[in-house]
């Protein structure tokens, strides 16, 4: 019987070796993202590291056409840690309004008092948001 299998390609040494470790900073980026205020800017540094290693494995892989899943996949995971380390720098502006929060909404014991948090914090971030547009020269239009 011949052998109808077409040989599938080999995956280029380079490209395994960085998807490892981008797979691992991807991961650790997205584990930094659940925990609280300290540990989050951990995704500062993982995330603009796992998205170079994933551009040096895609960079590596530009010749070969017969990865694209694997070249999308990779686009994606840069993607996500690009957002990561946008979501880091978020909560460096935003850390002492967040912190305030989680301090009152660990005090507060009833509902009405929850609400007074959550609303504190929403008047807070207003004002920071209006500050960032003042300092930045941006109307929003009202």
């Amino acid at each position: 019987m011949p052998d109808t299998d077409t040989p599938q390609p080999t995956m280029p040494e380079q490209a395994r070796r960085y998807t490892v470790p981008f797979m691992v900073l991807l991961g650790i980026t997205l584990l930094l993202y659940l925990f609280s205020i300290p540990l989050a800017y951990g995704m500062l540094l993982t995330g603009p590291a796992a998205a170079i290693v994933g551009l040096r494995a895609l960079w590596v892989t530009r010749k070969n056409k017969e990865f694209g899943y694997y070249r999308l996949s990779l686009t994606f995971g840069i993607i996500v840690a690009g957002f990561m380390t946008v979501t880091g720098l978020s909560l460096v502006v935003f850390h002492d309004i967040v912190t305030d929060l989680s301090d009152c909404m660990s005090r507060a014991v009833t509902r009405s008092a929850a609400d007074q948090c959550e609303a504190d914090y929403q008047d807070a971030l207003n004002g920071v948001v209006e500050d960032l547009y003042e300092r930045f020269g941006v109307t929003t239009g009202s």
